[in-house]
C-alpha cells in the first residue's frame, strides 16, 4: 500500500482518483514513515489525510458490506491492495477490499499474491483482460509485477475523460 500511495504521487495520480491511506494507524511496530525516503514523507504529507470510508480505522471496522456507494458511482476503475503481496500462490486470502468492486460491477486492478486474479476466475468470477492487462498475476518476482501493475495504472488515468469513458462504457457486457 506504501509503494502504490507513493507511486500514485511519483506520477501525479493522487488528483486523479480517489484514495485512502491510513496514514495515522496506532501500530507502534509499523510506521509508513520508515518505509519511505524524507522527500517522499514530506511530498505525501503535504496531501494527507487520504481519506475514502473513515479516517480512524481503529474505531470502525468495515466490511465489504458497508461503503459509499458514490466512490463507485463516481469512477470508472478501482485499484486493490490485497492483505499480501508476494511471490507465494498458496496463501491467497480474499478481504472484504476485492469483493467491493466485485459486488459494485466495476473494474479493478488487484495488487495481491501471485495467481489472485486465477483464483478469483477458477471460482467463477471473470475478470477484465483484455481491457485491462492482467498479465502481472503470473509474474513471480514482486519488484516486476509492481512495475507492470504501475504501467497500467499509468495507461488508465492518463486517458482522457473521452476515452476512459469509451472504455468503460466498452465492457458493460
Amino acid at each position: 500500500r506504501v509503494d502504490l500511495v507513493v507511486s500514485l504521487d511519483k506520477n501525479n495520480l493522487l488528483d486523479k482518483g480517489y484514495v485512502s491511506f491510513a496514514n495515522n494507524i496506532e501500530d507502534p511496530d509499523w510506521n509508513w514513515k520508515d518505509m519511505v525516503t524524507k522527500s517522499e514523507t514530506k511530498s505525501l504529507e503535504k496531501k494527507m489525510p487520504l481519506v475514502i470510508d473513515v479516517e480512524d480505522l481503529s474505531t470502525t471496522k468495515y466490511g465489504y458490506e458497508k461503503f459509499d456507494i458514490k466512490y463507485y458511482l463516481d469512477s470508472y476503475f478501482q485499484v486493490v491492495t490485497g492483505n499480501n503481496f508476494t511471490d507465494f500462490d498458496d496463501q491467497l486470502i480474499f478481504s472484504e477490499k476485492i469483493w467491493k468492486p466485485i459486488t459494485n460491477l466495476q473494474p479493478f486492478i488487484y495488487l495481491d499474491d501471485i495467481g489472485a486474479l486465477k483464483k478469483l476466475r477458477e471460482y467463477g468470477f471473470k475478470t477484465f483482460h483484455p481491457f485491462i492487462d492482467e498479465n502481472y498475476d503470473n509474474v513471480i518476482n514482486v519488484e516486476q509485477r509492481f512495475g507492470m501493475i504501475e504501467t497500467e495504472i499509468n495507461r488508465l488515468c492518463n486517458k482522457s475523460i473521452e476515452e476512459i469513458d469509451e472504455w468503460y462504457w466498452s465492457i458493460e457486457e
